[in-house]
């Protein structure tokens, strides 16, 4: 611009062909101005809106506080999180709480505890709570159960107990009805501890048994039978969250 400014000005200072064509042209000057300002400008507003939002707020108060302004600034507020990931996250937190309250049992790969978009899920294999072919829970698993009612009663979850057995035949009644019959004992015997001796709420409680019905693996080796022998334990968040 100042380059420009010199190269007219002798043109307008003195004679020589021209220098009215030259004169014509000093609007130049004021317009590479305004552009110049305006770069600036739009150049400081783009700055503004990659910072996070308090420090938005802050360079906002800067500025009107530098150029005289009156009028109170605008409260600029962080954007709420979504609540989805809130949700998650305090799955996640209660997952972690049940994780170390089965590993203080010493439980390690027999029980495994998952998360999932509104639930967390304990997976127990049955021979952590079962004699073979029996409903009632060992006095060894107790200790397990128990912590896992702790972690839960503070909060607003509803556990659902199911029950699910393997294939084999059970030497009573029809194969499918006795296993059927079987995995829902053994569920109900679990919300029944839950209830009768950790005081969990009755109302946030339910049993199901699903027999060989919902495997996790096929129901050909001895290995993944064991798989299908378990009680899983869901834990559901009520339809608005888990609150606070």
């Amino acid at each position: 611009m100042a380059r420009l400014a010199r190269t007219l000005r002798p043109a307008t200072a003195g004679g020589g062909g021209g220098g009215q064509d030259d004169v014509e042209f000093l609007w130049l000057i004021s317009f590479a101005d305004m552009m110049t300002n305006l770069m600036l400008f739009f150049l400081m507003l783009y700055g503004l809106t990659q910072v996070a939002a308090a420090q938005r707020a802050h360079n906002l108060k800067a500025l009107q506080e530098k150029f005289g302004g009156k009028a109170a600034v605008e409260q600029v507020e962080a954007e709420p999180e979504d609540p989805a990931v809130v949700e998650a996250r305090k799955h996640e937190a209660t997952a972690e709480k049940l994780r170390e309250a089965l590993q203080a049992q010493g439980l390690g790969a027999a029980a495994q505890v998952g998360v999932s978009e509104r639930q967390v899920k304990v997976t127990l294999q049955a021979p952590i709570l079962f004699g073979s072919g029996s409903s009632d829970v060992k006095a060894e698993a107790l200790t397990a159960l128990t912590g896992i009612a702790e972690v839960v009663k503070g909060t607003p979850y509803r556990m659902v107990v199911e029950g699910h057995a393997d294939a084999n035949p059970i030497r009573r009644g029809g194969q499918s009805y006795a296993n059927w019959e079987l995995s829902a004992a053994r569920a109900f015997s679990v919300v029944r501890f839950f209830m009768e001796t950790c005081g969990f709420p009755p109302d946030r409680l339910s049993a199901v048994g699903f027999g060989e019905f919902r495997p996790v693996a096929p129901n050909d080796t001895e290995e993944h039978r064991a798989l299908n022998r378990r009680i899983e334990v869901r834990l559901i968040a009520p339809v608005g969250g888990t609150g606070g």
